[in-house]
């Protein structure tokens, strides 16, 4: 060896004073974990552990252990040969186990020797030693270093960030936990030559690095994903045996080989794993830690579902029951981003008897029981209806909602349909279920009476035939005629039908063999014999009275099941006018007196409890609400009476019209209640002003004269433009609240609180 020789890599060194490798800012680390480094270095064989595949890592690496790591990490790998009968160092011959590492290192410029010619392969490699490995690997030479050893090496390790997360100063043995952070560091860092300021080292070894990067979804949280693989928002790539299910939904350092998951450093986070109970109008109720939460994000917070990158309030609407909301936090509790996960609920499936639950546990004390989105038990669970079970908080999502017609049409072709129009409505299948029922080599025929079993989301989970669902249904009788039906033989024929809205809000339609015109809006019940309904009026429904109770859950002195059927229909007028209606609930009716003649009908269930409601205009909510845009009047002459009025009102942007007379009732920009059938208003009502201006809006009420009044969760808010015609525009309630001082605004109300009524319209005009 030459005495001139440059000790420049592998030297031992005893210093007296020590320079710290750590203090770097969190802010300039990079993203490490031990796991995903040990899966990064067995991935590309750069540790690979002892026999039992143990890394040991809290044990010292010698020079010769360390050299074959670097070697193994350079472009160099596949020049080792393991057959040779030169020694390069004479304590380190041809038959030592690391020599055709070391000659391969020497050979390449990676390593030198000590001037006396030995290698010393059994010492502890040091700090100094191993980052002067790792910078020349990175493209640095000696003429980088300067000649003040070992501190060159160490300023530019620093800048480079190779010694981010190492607790070790220059002259300390390193342990192979020690190592493995400076191997990783030095593969996700800038080579010295590289062109692109995102290059990493690790490229030079075919991997990639994406940082930042999401870890969405597998086949096992939303069966779109292919098996196999693993979908983040840098793109799907194939799993490896590396992958953790940990990992999904946490952000962090991927790194991917050939295509296939490698190696994942998740970022240090706060995650909080939801999910979703219940979906209530505007708020997602949702099972963590233990207990129910309404959950609540800021709308503008990051949010990954699928292949797609939006914010929270761009998802939100697709969210629901079973889905997994990861919410990821810094260590300050700042939200910063969320991903979705769909399909763990497992379903649909329909109850065909009272064993049904054993398909989920064999204890169904242990379940909890979620009925059309109100807590109930087990013995809820009736045949035919419709059940899902999400694993994760042992919960079983039972519906009811049943919706009886004639099959008329299937959608695209009956071979293969993916929706079928029953009595005139469209309905979006569910299941596997369901098309075998209404396919081609199902049980449902044209022109049959089917009973569609719905799922949580409105669609078709399965069927019921006449024959099979034979209980005796109960509706409120809106419309009768004759119409046109295709039997299954494909040919048309002309019948009798009667439509029905049934407690739950689910229309009905049948067939029928006589005309009950005479019954419309009445409470009827229908008795179907071979797909033909025979219907006949329900009496004495009027039985419950009194003052309604949410805390409770009593109507008077009668007791309320927890999960009631409730609709209120309305009337206009004559009785065999179109009818409307709404559903409704308990917490909408809290706090009114129901009188007799207000309940049309009611049922009770075993328990005695009252589980069907049907009322009549108690809340009002079966109305639109809205202004009357125009009024076009028409007469025999001049002077003479206006025989002919013709209104264009204004619901929510919508326009409809009416043409019946009423007088100088009605003006322009009157505030009224519609009844609309179709595109035309049938019935109209003028709404009640509040006497004074409104001062203040609430969330959910308004204050004005000092008195407070609560809002429809419908409420109209129309803003006046002054001109010829003062036309109006629709103005978002969130918009006026922010704006009120600029605005003079009138409120108006159908009837008083008590008696079910709201603040229905808002009209603000320009100060």
């Amino acid at each position: 060896m030459m005495k001139n020789r440059l000790v420049a890599i592998l030297v031992a060194v005893c210093m007296v004073c020590f320079v710290p490798a750590t203090g770097l800012s969190a802010a300039s680390a990079q993203a490490y974990s031990q796991e995903g480094a040990i899966t990064l270095a067995r991935t590309l064989n750069i540790m690979v552990g002892d026999e039992q595949g143990n890394l040991n890592l809290d044990q010292s690496v010698s020079r010769a252990e360390f050299t074959k790591m670097a070697v193994a990490m350079s472009q160099y790998r596949n020049m080792v040969a393991t057959t040779g009968t030169t020694s390069v160092f004479r304590d380190c011959t041809f038959k030592h186990w690391a020599a055709p590492y070391v000659r391969v290192a020497v050979t390449n410029g990676m390593v030198n020797g000590y001037p006396d010619g030995t290698f010393r392969p059994e010492n502890t490699v040091s700090l100094e030693e191993a980052i002067t490995v790792m910078l020349k690997l990175l493209g640095y030479t000696n003429a980088d270093f300067g000649t003040s050893w070992p501190y060159g090496q160490m300023g530019i390790a620093k800048n480079e960030h190779i010694l981010d997360n190492v607790d070790k100063n220059i002259g300390d043995a390193l342990t192979r936990a020690d190592v493995l952070k400076i191997v990783y560091n030095t593969l996700v860092a800038n080579p010295k030559s590289a062109q692109a300021a995102d290059a990493k080292y690790l490229e030079q070894l075919e991997c990639e690095l994406h940082e930042d990067a999401v870890i969405i979804a597998t086949n096992e949280q939303n069966n779109s994903v292919g098996a196999g693989y693993v979908l983040t928002s840098a793109g799907t790539f194939k799993l490896g045996e590396n992958f953790d299910d940990d990992f999904v939904g946490r952000k962090g350092d991927l790194i991917i080989k050939n295509n296939d998951f490698a190696a994942f450093m998740p970022s240090s986070q706060i995650a909080e794993k939801h999910v979703v109970y219940s979906k209530l109008n505007d708020t997602l109720v949702t099972y963590y830690n233990g207990s129910m939460t309404n959950f609540s994000v800021d709308a503008n917070v990051t949010a990954y579902q699928d292949t797609t990158k939006t914010t929270y309030s761009g998802l939100k609407n697709s969210i629901s029951t079973g889905d997994t909301i990861y919410l990821m936090k810094d260590w300050n509790g700042n939200v910063d981003y969320l991903t979705v996960a769909t399909d763990n609920l497992q379903g649909p499936y329909t109850v065909a008897n009272g064993n049904w639950y054993t398909r989920f546990t064999s204890d169904a004390d242990g379940l909890t029981i979620m009925y059309n989105g109100v807590k109930g038990d087990y013995t809820d669970v009736k045949v035919n209806d419709v059940v899902y079970y999400l694993a994760d908080i042992n919960t079983v999502f039972t519906y009811n909602r049943k919706v009886t017609g004639v099959y008329e049409k299937a959608t695209p072709n009956k071979d293969m349909p993916t929706s079928v129009t029953v009595s005139g409505v469209e309905y979006t299948l569910e299941s596997a279920a369901a098309f075998d029922k209404l396919s081609s080599n199902g049980s449902c025929k044209f022109g049959d009476t089917v009973t569609l079993l719905m799922g949580k989301d409105g669609q078709v989970a399965d069927v019921a035939t006449s024959k099979t669902a034979q209980e005796t249904l109960v509706g409120y009788l809106t419309g009768t005629g004759t119409k046109e039906f295709t039997n299954a033989d494909g040919d048309t024929y002309t019948s009798l039908y009667a439509s029905l809205v049934c407690p739950d809000g689910s229309t009905l339609e049948v067939i029928t063999n006589s005309n009950y015109s005479a019954y419309i809006n009445r409470v009827m019940a229908v008795h179907l014999n071979d797909g033909v309904g025979r219907l006949s009026e329900v009496k004495g429904g009027n039985t419950i009275y009194g003052k309604v109770s949410v805390g409770d859950m009593t109507i008077g002195s009668w007791d309320v099941d927890d999960s009631v059927k409730i609709i209120d229909v309305l009337n206009y007028g004559e009785e065999d006018q179109p009818s409307g209606y709404t559903t409704t609930f308990m917490q909408r009716l809290d706090g009114m007196t129901l009188s007799a003649q207000s309940v049309l009908y009611s049922k009770r269930n075993a328990s005695g409890k009252v589980s069907e409601l049907i009322l009549k205009n108690v809340t009002g909510d079966a109305y639109s609400y809205g202004i009357i845009a125009s009024v076009n009047e028409s007469g025999s002459g001049e002077g003479m009476s206006v025989s002919n009025q013709r209104y264009t009102c204004d619901v929510a942007g919508k326009q409809y019209t009416c043409n019946i007379n009423y007088g100088s009732q009605f003006k322009q920009n009157s505030v009224a209640s519609f009844h609309i059938s179709g595109n035309s208003i049938i019935g109209m009502k003028a709404l009640q002003r509040v006497s004074s201006s409104v001062s203040a809006i609430n969330e959910g009420s308004i204050t004005a004269g000092g008195k407070e009044y609560l809002l429809s969760d419908k409420v109209a808010v129309y803003k006046l433009v002054s001109g010829n015609t003062r036309a109006f525009t629709i103005l978002p309630l969130n918009e006026l609240k922010n704006e009120r001082e600029s605005y003079s605004i009138a409120a108006y109300y159908d009837k008083e609180e008590s008696r079910g009524g709201r603040i229905r319209v808002l009209v603000a005009t320009p100060r």
